[in-house]
């Protein structure tokens, strides 16, 4: 039953079990020897093995006649574009931040078509995930995962835009075996050429993401290899500048400075023509970080600089401290002492504020080194002891070993048992840990959210 009267099955299907339930029928009360409730059900569904014989038997059965039908699914047609433009500017509306006026058309949509069901869903879900209604938001995706299945509509590529919403509330939640494994899915469950085309990019994309949080750098390269190899047919700007922002990162992780360099500067040139300047901040620190690893001050000033200019297009202030803080650091270097301590003291009121201790304990140790190269001593301890009881207090382990060298650096030649009592802290911290790596930067300038 692909088309009958001129109508498609689905379509046809949607009418009939309108007019079935506004007489108050069930199907049950429908069938009788000459057709059975499994049909009905067919039928309803716009299943094609349906012969067009049974489909007229159930209209007459429901007095519809062919003059009506044509009306009823012109009424519905309507309806549906309706709805489905509001479904639109919901999303729309939740991609430029306007979150109140998002969830306030929602709550105006109440679609009774089973049709619409997976885009209400979905599009419920992605609310929530922006409001961070985590638990909410994946009970209405997965509910626009099983109707999607069971109208089987995998082309609307919902599914796969569903499992990518997931990963980042897997991601939100710091479970990252989760959101690898929605990301996945989500490739996994995406049709070439059907609609939502976007999502594959999107997928590929956040899976590198969660690949880089994890350092896997090799397998989240490969990822992001994948993705770029069709970069000029990636719609979304966010995507592929976000895509730009990982292969550099990535390169950089490899050493392969020079692609890095040169998919940073290309990143900020593509940036720059679509006016995104929330990528460019982030390629701009990235750079930055570039410039400072080959010793060009200098130059990562300027970028870092550059980065600042442009911090109230991020949407996570919190990041911006880390720019502060690698600022005040390369003041350090260059004996500016009073821009030094004013950025690096920013980055730890900015840290403060918003409670992101890893960020508060690298801007008070920049702070420590500070006093510490102006032969401060007591200054510095005081600084660098505070970031301790920080990084004990919440296990960031790599900041503890990296603090008490510090702190040891101060004691030596001043309290020899606070300096060896630093020592054997160390000492004890490898003997238990193994190798530990140096603490590097705490910069995550990727955006919380990419559905």
């Amino acid at each position: 039953m692909d088309k009958t009267f001129g109508i498609d099955g689905k379509e046809l299907g949607a009418v009939i079990r309108a007019h079935r339930k506004k007489r108050g029928l069930s199907i049950e009360n429908l069938a009788d020897e000459n057709i059975s409730a499994t049909t009905i059900s067919n039928i309803e569904r716009g299943l094609p093995s349906v012969g067009a014989d049974k489909t007229e038997y159930l209209m007459k059965k429901l007095g519809i006649s062919i003059e009506k039908l044509l009306q009823t699914a012109e009424e519905h047609e309507k309806k549906r574009q309706a709805a489905r433009l509001r479904l639109l500017s919901v999303e729309m509306m939740l991609d430029r931040g306007e979150l109140r006026k998002a969830r306030h058309l929602l709550e105006q949509l109440q679609p009774e078509e089973e049709s619409l069901l997976p885009e209400y869903y979905f599009v419920t879900g992605k609310c929530h995930c922006f409001l961070q209604n985590w638990k909410k938001a994946e009970e209405a995706l997965f509910k626009a995962i099983e109707y999607i299945q069971q109208q089987g509509r995998e082309r609307t590529n919902i599914e796969a835009a569903a499992y990518a919403n997931l990963g980042q509330c897997g991601y939100q939640r710091g479970d990252l075996d989760q959101a690898l494994d929605y990301a996945d899915k989500g490739l996994k469950a995406f049709v070439e050429g059907g609609e939502r085309r976007e999502y594959k990019y999107v997928l590929l994309h956040n899976k590198a993401v969660y690949l880089r949080e994890r350092e896997l750098w090799g397998p989240a390269l490969n990822v992001v290899e994948e993705a770029w190899k069709d970069r000029d047919r990636i719609e979304r700007t966010a995507t592929l500048l976000g895509l730009y922002y990982l292969r550099a990162d990535c390169l950089r992780k490899t050493n392969d400075f020079e692609g890095a360099f040169h998919t940073a500067l290309e990143g900020l040139k593509r940036a720059r023509i679509s006016q995104h300047y929330l990528q460019a901040f982030n390629l701009w620190n990235l750079l930055g970080d570039l410039y400072k690893m080959k010793g060009e001050w200098a130059e990562a000033v300027h970028c870092y600089t550059m980065a600042l200019d442009l911090k109230d297009e991020t949407d996570d202030p919190v990041v911006v401290s880390s720019t502060y803080a690698e600022l005040g650091r390369l003041y350090i270097q260059r004996g500016e002492w009073d821009r030094a301590f004013e950025y690096a003291n920013k980055a730890a009121e900015i840290a403060e504020r918003f409670e992101n201790f890893p960020r508060l304990v690298n801007a008070l140790k920049i702070l420590g080194d500070y006093w510490r190269m102006r032969d401060r001593k007591k200054e510095a301890v005081s600084y660098y002891q505070r970031a301790l009881e920080l990084a004990r207090r919440h296990q960031l382990r790599h900041q503890e070993y990296e603090l008490l060298f510090h702190l040891a650096r101060c004691w030596r030649g001043v309290d020899e048992e606070k300096f060896l009592n630093c020592l054997r802290e160390m000492h004890i911290m490898k003997e238990k840990e193994g190798e530990i790596p140096w603490g590097g930067d705490f910069r995550d300038p990727m955006p919380r959210w990419w559905g």
